[in-house]
């Protein structure tokens, strides 16, 4: 059964939680010149042309110490060929490995550093390995997190390879075997950047993969979209290859899931979506940001797939959604890109039910294309076939506006785990191309702290004052900071969970750590 990292009971006592007001809140504002080994760190490397940080993401507890590991991808990195000291294998891509650590980490932590030499990497030139890393659960059933590493022009379509944990030596990703991991071949070269974990969606006791092929045609029409869900199962732990086929998913082994009208772009972000309904089993959310209804209109549409230990039909055609088996979610806004970006929120309001997060990056608020998110909560009461997002108001979820124009508020969205240690989910949210402190398009990115008291509705992120949240602030123009987030699990052992950011324009060159702290024990919006 899919968990939250954060879901470890952390005791905090009355004297802490009556302490002084000088330990209060964040600031309400990070800059990243500002992480300093205490509060973060910077990630970097001397290959300037690698892409590192492209992707980054929490991978579970590799190697278990009892702490989160992150990896790093670098799909442009370079690597030796052993048969001559000067060739070499262009843009083959690396995932570097990361693993936490109570002693701390340098600042910056270079990966040029033979310290730091654990990686996997892709098998050929051009393989691009890395271009999209993440956790993967229990794929295999072992009781060992498992991760992923997406290659997307490995082949003839790309592939993506499930790691198997512990996973404690650098490899070659085309050498995988069985005991080791298998690769899974994509059907089509249009598969999205959004690869996850989707949870135990089939309820067998394995955790499952969802990946979003949002250009896929279907029946002659253009850019349809596809999502498959790739169920985990106890792989036979042979010394050959172990290869799945998206295109092969038969409802046993997974599921295609077809969106619904030409150039809707179903699947262009997908997650899993926590135990919404809260029927014990998890769900999964799939965005499809250009959806119009009527055409042209980019209102943009979500889709919440109920999970069940029912074989699904495959293809499963996401028009049937009925509100017993999902169901949509609807937008009326005109170029509002609903479906931009999509997330499990962990329990953000703290009711014992998972939420849900949904980007809409063009959706206006006090002035146009600002960009917003919509937190709609868990409930066991049941959601109607199509829930229109306007329905919002502050009970059953509420919104999160952005502040610039065309600033992409909303274009990556995820649950930041427990930041700052009141034991209640955190959200973390993206604004990439708005100009932070003067700098034009150097991004930044919001932290908003969970509560059971009630957030504001809209919630104006300019209202982030350190008590309820804080913003973090990328550090050159053009930088785009942001559009690469990920929850970095418990990363230096404090107890608390951390966040990773990635570089996904490749001007910096460099991935960031943001330490969680605990100098606020209260929820993020009491008073």
């Amino acid at each position: 059964m899919y968990t939250h990292i954060n879901r470890n009971s952390r005791f905090i006592s009355l004297l802490l939680l009556t302490t002084t007001a000088s330990l209060a809140q964040f600031n309400a504002e990070l800059n990243l010149s500002e992480l300093n080994g205490q509060n973060g760190f910077v990630i970097n490397e001397e290959m300037s042309f690698s892409e590192l940080g492209r992707s980054v993401g929490y991978i579970g507890d590799n190697n278990g110490d009892g702490l989160g590991d992150v990896m790093i991808g670098a799909p442009d990195a370079t690597i030796p060929d052993d048969s001559g000291p000067v060739t070499t294998f262009p843009d083959v891509g690396k995932g570097y490995m990361l693993w936490g650590s109570t002693s701390g980490f340098s600042n910056p932590v270079d990966f040029s550093n033979n310290e730091y030499d654990y990686f996997y990497h892709g098998g050929e030139a051009g393989d691009n390995a890395g271009y999209v890393v993440g956790f993967a659960g229990d794929f295999n059933g072992d009781d060992f997190d498992d991760y992923f590493i997406s290659s997307p022009t490995a082949g003839t379509t790309g592939k993506l390879y499930v790691l198997f944990g512990p996973g404690l030596v650098s490899q070659d990703l085309s050498t995988l075997v069985g005991s080791e991991g298998i690769s899974i071949n994509f059907e089509s070269t249009d598969i999205s950047n959004t690869i996850s974990t989707a949870g135990d969606l089939n309820g067998d006791g394995f955790d499952d993969l969802i990946i979003g092929s949002p250009g896929a045609s279907i029946g002659g029409q253009q850019a349809v979209g596809k999502t498959y869900v790739v169920y985990g199962q106890d792989f036979p732990d042979v010394q050959s290859p172990i290869t799945i086929n998206l295109a092969d998913l038969d409802g046993i082994n997974g599921v295609i899931f077809h969106g619904e009208l030409a150039n809707d772009r179903s699947g262009f972000a997908v997650d899993t979506a926590g135990d919404l309904n809260h029927d014990g089993i998890v769900d999964i959310i799939i965005g499809a940001q250009t959806a119009s209804r009527p055409p042209n209109s980019i209102q943009g549409r979500a889709y919440v797939v109920y999970g069940s230990q029912q074989t699904f039909t495959s293809p499963f055609a996401l028009s049937t959604l009925n509100g017993n088996n999902g169901f949509i979610i609807n937008s009326n806004q005109h170029w509002g890109a609903l479906g931009s970006s999509v997330s499990d929120a962990g329990d953000v309001n703290k009711d014992g039910i998972d939420d849900i997060i949904i980007g809409a990056v063009e959706s206006t608020f006090s002035v146009s294309s600002t960009g917003k998110s919509f937190v709609i909560f868990g409930t066991q009461t049941p959601f109607p076939a199509v829930f229109e997002i306007s329905s919002i108001d502050g009970n059953n979820g509420f919104t999160l506006a952005g502040t610039e124009t065309a600033g992409a508020f909303g274009s990556s969205v995820t649950s930041a785990g427990d930041v700052n240690g009141d034991q209640i989910d955190d959200l973390l949210i993206a604004s990439y191309l708005l100009d932070s402190s003067g700098q034009q398009d150097s991004g930044a990115a919001y932290v908003v702290f969970g509560t059971h008291q009630g957030f504001p509705h809209p919630l104006n992120v300019n209202s982030l004052d350190g008590s309820n949240g804080f913003k973090i602030n990328g550090e050159s123009a053009n930088q785009r900071f942001g559009e690469v987030i990920s929850t970095a699990g418990d990363l230096n052992g404090d107890g608390i969970d951390d966040m990773i950011f990635g570089d996904s324009n490749g001007t910096v060159n460099k991935s960031y750590v943001v330490y969680g702290n605990d100098v606020i024990f209260a929820d993020g919006f009491s008073q």
